[in-house]
């Protein structure tokens, strides 16, 4: 380790004293220390005292203020890294929540234009699941009704008791197909069985595999 010279170690002595020029006492040098209120006055008030009562509060305040100067960086630079490195620096500071929601939030846009620009449902549909709040929800949500309002219409029939038999039919016969079955009211009091919440292509697909069975299908985006 390098020695320190006398003569350095006089210049900081100095440069502590003419930090408390005029103020003849502990107190004194506090007054002016808390009146300044920076980390460098406060280094300097500890520096020259010590064992004095108010070294516990500078220290308090030294932290106060290189946590608030770190949050201040943070909130600038507006950048989930500089989020995490506030939240690094100052495990116990007072802007931790802050911290936190700056990450989430940056980082939940960051996801929203991902799935925007890959477009596909499931990558909608996991933003919505990972981000269940937030501003984007309500566009995600209604980008995952469109992606996903295509039904594969496979039959009428004239009464809901017989609807409801033709899908039980179906389902034992597909029971390894992950299909969700809706009958709705058509026209001339008959009911309408479809396959439902699919993409265009997941619907096309259902279809082929209804027509293998010898059922009827058609693609449909009510």
């Amino acid at each position: 380790m390098k020695k320190v010279s006398p003569a350095m170690a006089a210049i900081g002595l100095l440069s502590i004293s003419a930090l408390f020029s005029g103020c003849n006492s502990a107190q004194g040098d506090w007054t002016k220390a808390s009146s300044d209120n920076t980390v460098l006055t406060y280094e300097a008030f500890i520096a020259a005292h010590p064992r004095d009562s108010h070294v516990a509060e500078a220290r308090a305040m030294i932290l106060h203020l290189k946590d608030d100067a770190g949050w201040q960086v943070a909130q600038y630079t507006d950048t989930a890294a500089a989020y995490q490195m506030y939240l690094q620096e100052f495990p116990q500071g007072s802007h931790l929540a802050a911290a936190r929601a700056g990450v989430t939030t940056i980082e939940r846009a960051s996801a929203w234009r991902s799935a925007q620009d890959t477009g596909t449902a499931a990558a909608v549909r996991a933003f919505v699941q990972t981000y269940p709040t937030g501003p984007e929800i309500v566009q995600a949500k209604a980008r995952l009704r469109d992606l996903t309002n295509y039904v594969a219409h496979l039959a009428t029939e004239s009464t809901y008791e017989q609807a409801l038999r033709k899908i039980n039919h179906l389902k034992s016969r597909l029971s390894d197909a992950p299909l969700q079955f809706a009958i709705t009211p058509a026209s001339g009091g008959t009911f309408s069985i479809d396959a439902i919440n699919m993409t265009e292509q997941d619907a096309r697909n259902a279809c082929e595999m209804f027509r293998r069975e010898r059922e009827a299908c058609q693609v449909v985006k009510p």
